[in-house]
């Protein structure tokens, strides 16, 4: 089974700000942004309300650090932009803010310029968690785990209640194949909150490693229950059902996933099983087209295409196609190199057969015997008439 891991990252934003413009207001602002899941309302509200604060404490940062915060989680991501800029023109080297602008720079896919403010925030302030938890990240795509855990732990020092560098945390080690590990840091971040689904879905990839399956999906469930849209465990409660050929319940976790991400490249491959499981072989050809259209060199979306077309749609032609395209891209030593080789094979001659003409139908001996018999038994039948007709033919 492929396990995924997906990190919410930069949900919040340390603030560290004595005497700002009336301190309790604005941890009461503070104590609504440290819940990771916000309705609507509540965060039109909390906009609304800290942009009647800057009109009268416009040269606060830690007012605009705040509306920011709001605007970039409502995913207005220019206006998060425009309250930064605010603010830093206030505080030009506010570490807070820089770590925000950053994130929102991340949103907007420019990681060059969120990790160049990453690294001016940690020369400000080498523990602030935002940044680290972001170092901590970018580790672990480089598959550098070990660094990860160290950035983690800064970050945790900077914020102890980071819930994201705790998750980036027990990924890495269980990573390095530390499961135990990784399921003590999980539990040990419960104890501040049970609402991170990131943490929840590493506490079923640490299941699903020990084997224990029920156990890893009551966790990807949770993580669901808590966020409908988690990519990763929908996908591994997918790939359950899939393991089970339970295709209505895989399809409908892979639908889950294709509303949050159109273009995910595994749940289009696995939704496409799911569909041929269904028997809805247009539907799932239809999938794997889409596949190709967001990239073009996807091996697995050929050769689940030949598949389909051989086996599930009669279409050997078809099938043939798609192998032939597979297997001009990769080499002898590809893990489905050989079974292309049969499939195709086997295929070409499958079509050579059809298109040889029909041989003419050949007789059995007893048939041949019977016909020979019946031409001599005609033949003395005419030679018995003719005489018969020469003696009774009157001279």
């Amino acid at each position: 089974m492929r396990v995924f891991i997906a990190i919410g990252m930069f949900l919040i934003v340390s603030m560290a700000y004595a005497g700002e413009p009336d301190r309790a207001v604005l941890v009461q602002i503070d104590e609504k942004l440290d819940q990771q899941q916000l309705d609507e309302s509540t965060l039109d509200g909390l906009a609304s309300q800290l942009e009647g604060l800057t009109s009268n404490h416009s040269d606060s940062p830690a007012v605009w650090l705040r509306l920011g915060l709001v605007q970039a989680r409502m995913g207005k991501l220019d206006l998060a932009s425009n309250s930064v800029a605010n603010g830093l023109g206030v505080k030009a080297q506010d570490p807070h803010l820089l770590a925000l602008r950053a994130v929102v720079y991340w949103r907007q896919g420019k990681p060059t310029e969120a990790g160049r403010d990453f690294d001016a925030v940690l020369q400000l302030k080498p523990k602030h968690p935002v940044a680290n938890v972001f170092k901590a990240y970018r580790a672990i795509i480089a598959e550098d785990y070990k660094a990860a855990v160290v950035f983690a732990r800064s970050a945790l020092v900077g914020n102890p209640r980071d819930l994201n560098a705790y998750a980036l945390m027990a990924y890495a080690e269980y990573k390095m194949g530390n499961l135990d590990m990784a399921r003590l840091i999980s539990k040990s971040s419960m104890e501040i909150a049970d609402t991170n689904a990131d943490i929840f879905n590493i506490m079923g990839i640490v299941a699903t490693a020990k084997d224990r399956l029920g156990m890893a999906g009551n966790h990807y469930r949770k993580a669901v229950s808590i966020e409908t849209g988690h990519v990763a465990a929908q996908l591994n409660l997918g790939s359950f059902a899939l393991s089970v050929n339970d295709f209505e319940n895989a399809l409908r976790h892979f639908d889950a996933v294709q509303e949050v991400d159109p273009n995910h490249i595994w749940m289009l491959l696995s939704r496409g099983v799911a569909l041929r499981g269904l028997g809805r072989f247009a539907e799932a050809a239809k999938t794997y087209q889409r596949i190709l259209d967001i990239d073009s060199n996807n091996l697995e979306a050929r050769y689940n295409l030949c598949v389909l077309k051989q086996e599930h749609e009669n279409d050997t032609e078809g099938g043939l196609k798609w192998c032939e395209e597979m297997q001009s891209m990769v080499g002898a030593s590809h893990p489905k190199a050989r079974e292309l080789k049969n499939r195709i094979e086997g295929m070409k001659l499958k079509i050579e057969m059809a298109n040889e003409p029909a041989p003419a139908p050949v007789e059995s001996p007893e048939e041949k015997g019977e016909e020979k018999g019946e031409e001599k038994g005609e033949e003395k039948a005419d030679d018995g008439a003719d005489k018969t007709n020469a003696t009774e033919t009157p001279e």
